[in-house]
């Protein structure tokens, strides 16, 4: 019960503080292309003109807009697959996982030490 309670909590925590705010800017972003879409087929005339973030826009601003969205991204993938490594690890998280990392490598030298003929002549 205390482990479910402790992964809901992480998702609420996860949704709110990385997920929501690149996903507003993404249905903004989606919202304001699709304006401008309807109304260059000739749908909502009636309708004021409302510009997208692409029309405000200069080709620069484009570019480092597109460059600012494949960010938050690939942050909120890094975000959740840490948060996911976390969970699996359990309670030692990023600490214990490098400790391991560290362990593993010790294992590795000592056993490529061991496949080296050592021969000591007097």
């Amino acid at each position: 019960m205390i482990k479910m309670l402790e992964i809901s909590q992480l998702g609420f925590k996860l949704l709110f503080a990385k997920v929501w705010p690149a996903l507003l800017l993404t249905l903004t972003h989606i919202w304001g292309f699709g304006l401008s879409q309807l109304r260059s087929q000739g749908y909502l005339q009636n309708i004021p003109p409302f510009p997208s973030v692409l029309e405000l826009c200069s080709t620069q601003l484009q570019i480092q807009a597109s460059f600012f969205f494949s960010f938050v991204s690939q942050y909120v993938w890094l975000t959740c697959r840490e948060s996911a490594e976390n969970l699996h690890d359990g309670k030692e998280g990023r600490e214990g996982r490098e400790e391991r990392k560290r362990g593993e490598r010790k294992e590795r030298v000592k056993s490529s030490f061991a496949q080296i003929p050592l021969k000591f002549e007097m």
